[in-house]
């Protein structure tokens, strides 16, 4: 892990040498971790970061199922806002929505999110064949 994020930073290193633009998806509150060199990228409108959210539901077992190994959805709500008020655009991603699951917190997601400093926001909605519905339910 320890390597992979160092690799990160070296990209987002690279990226800044050369004034390419960085546009980077996550689940992940790490990303604060390259705030600086992201900042930098930002003040040339050279950075994106996107913070997918699929539920705002306080009992955690909905988002550990959903997204397991990923940041709690109160630590991306914190993210967003550690990366707008460092003055980087920051896009939330309400995905997946699944219906009759988390579709219905759609708006909340995105309210909340803009509340946090989000500018900008995209859905996914996930629509499965119906050969799925008992492998999905038993899931």
């Amino acid at each position: 892990m320890e390597r992979a994020l160092g690799l990160t930073r070296r990209i987002l290193e690279v990226l800044t040498q050369h004034r390419l633009p960085a546009a980077l998806v996550t689940q992940s509150a790490l990303v604060v971790r390259d705030l600086d060199i992201l900042s930098d990228l930002a003040r040339q409108h050279l950075a994106l970061v996107a913070i997918g959210i699929t539920t705002l539901d306080p009992d955690p077992d909905p988002a550990r199922s959903l997204e397991p190994r990923a940041a709690s959805p109160k630590k991306r709500l914190q993210t967003i806002e550690i990366l707008a008020k460092a003055g980087i655009p920051v896009t939330v991603m309400a995905a997946p929505m699944i219906p009759k699951l988390n579709d219905h917190e759609l708006e909340s997601i995105l309210a909340q999110a803009r509340n946090a400093g989000a500018t900008g926001a995209g859905y996914v909605a996930l629509r499965l064949p119906h050969e799925l519905d008992e492998i999905f339910s038993a899931w």
